[in-house]
């Protein structure tokens, strides 16, 4: 059969005669080739069917000829949906700089929206455009980041449900929890720092509750308000609530269990237990009784020194001090006996006593009678006498008792 052949055909012409094989101008003769549709030519075309590659190590292979993208499509309708970059037009440059690898999303309209995903070549580091939500988030080795919330490198957000309104957020400057149930804690919660909060009205600004029973009848109440005197304090609280507050800010929770070695070291500060209040200005104690109009040092060894030795005193918290000294009469004969007190009262001895310290007996020298001539706030005068028809100087023991302030 006689082909008639086109007489000026052009490179890579296609004829087709009826009844015969598809033939094809290289540039120099006609040669044989398949029909239209049967394998996918080498300078591209458009498959109906798909693609399998059944071998040993299967791969594709995006050998880039100059610095353009590398990509795979996802379509519908000819609109991009999802396109899987394989090395972006981020410029190579030593250090494994460039070419890193984007997964791009796209609208109904096929139009860019943003990527997605972006994993940096030289770093490894993957950055997503939107929220991550998995089962779970674990980082054996590396670290976990949230940040540039609002465009702002500085401010971060964690949120910890799906309707986004408990979360953990730092504003540039503050640590914030977010959602009306407040922070749960059932182990130890530690600050290194002194913790105010300035952001809320005046009123309580931090509850730990018992979460068992949803109670204020145990755990801790922190109340904080917005003025220069915030509440500090280290208190056991395993058996009871307890409270700490600024001066003056009202009745709080019942307490108990302080134990050694716990500071309270805040000016200011008022424990309320039970109707009473607890009060610290600044260099001592005091007590408050809802019956008493004024505050009431509380007794300790630093604000109530004692001496319990035979000439000894007591100091109270209101200042008043109690004295005793023990003498022999007469100091060997002397008609009258000054002695110092055991310490000097800080202001004056209001009052003293002497007594006889055994019995006097029926001698000639018996005492009748001991008297104190004069004191002040650092000694005193005695003169112990015996009467025998005459008066005399008495030798037995007596005690002298004064108070003062």
């Amino acid at each position: 059969m006689a082909f008639d052949f086109p007489a000026s055909p052009t490179l890579n012409q296609i004829y087709a005669p009826s009844g015969g094989p598809q033939y094809r101008w290289d540039g120099n003769a006609w040669r044989t080739t398949a029909a239209p549709g049967i394998y996918v030519a080498k300078t591209g075309d458009t498959m109906t069917g798909d693609l399998t590659i059944n071998k040993s190590l299967p791969s594709i292979n995006l050998d880039r000829t100059d610095a353009n993208d590398a990509v795979i499509r996802g379509r519908r309708g000819g609109l991009n949906r999802w396109v899987l970059d394989l090395g972006d037009l981020t410029a190579e440059s030593t250090g494994n700089v460039g070419s890193n690898f984007d997964i791009y999303r796209y609208n109904d309209a096929g139009t860019f929206i943003d990527a997605s995903l972006t994993i940096n070549r030289a770093s490894g580091n993957a950055t997503f455009a939107k929220a991550i939500i998995a089962a779970s988030v674990q980082a054996n080795t590396g670290t976990i980041y949230s940040y540039g919330y609002g465009g702002n490198n500085n401010v971060g957000v964690l949120y910890l449900n799906s309707t986004s309104d408990r979360y953990l957020n730092y504003d540039g400057t503050n640590y914030n929890f977010g959602g009306a149930a407040g922070l749960n804690v059932t182990g130890q919660l530690t600050f290194s720092t002194l913790v105010s909060n300035t952001n809320v009205a005046p009123g309580w600004s931090a509850i730990i509750n018992n979460a068992s029973t949803g109670s204020n009848a145990n755990g801790m109440y922190v109340q904080c308000k917005n003025d220069a005197s915030i509440a500090l304090a280290v208190l056991n609280a395993a058996a009871s609530a307890w409270a700490l507050t600024a001066y003056g800010n009202g009745d709080l929770a019942t307490s108990r269990n302080f134990t050694a070695g716990n500071n309270i070291t805040q000016t200011g500060v008022v424990f309320t237990i039970n109707g009473g209040q607890f009060h610290y200005n600044g260099s001592d104690f005091y007590l408050y009784w809802n019956t008493n109009a004024a505050w009431n040092p509380i007794w300790h060894s630093g604000n109530c020194p004692s001496s319990g030795n035979y000439n000894g005193y007591q100091k109270f918290a209101n200042g008043m001090l109690f004295q005793w000294v023990n003498l022999s009469s007469g100091s060997g004969g002397a008609a009258q006996s000054t002695f110092n007190w055991p310490t000097a009262f800080p202001s004056y001895c209001l009052y003293c006593i002497a007594t006889i310290v055994g019995d006097v007996g029926t001698s000639a020298t018996s005492v009748v009678s001991i008297s104190i001539s004069s004191f002040n706030a650092t000694s005193c005068t005695t003169q112990p006498r015996y009467w025998a028809g005459t008066f005399g100087v008495a030798t037995q023991p007596y005690i002298v008792f004064a108070i003062g302030f």
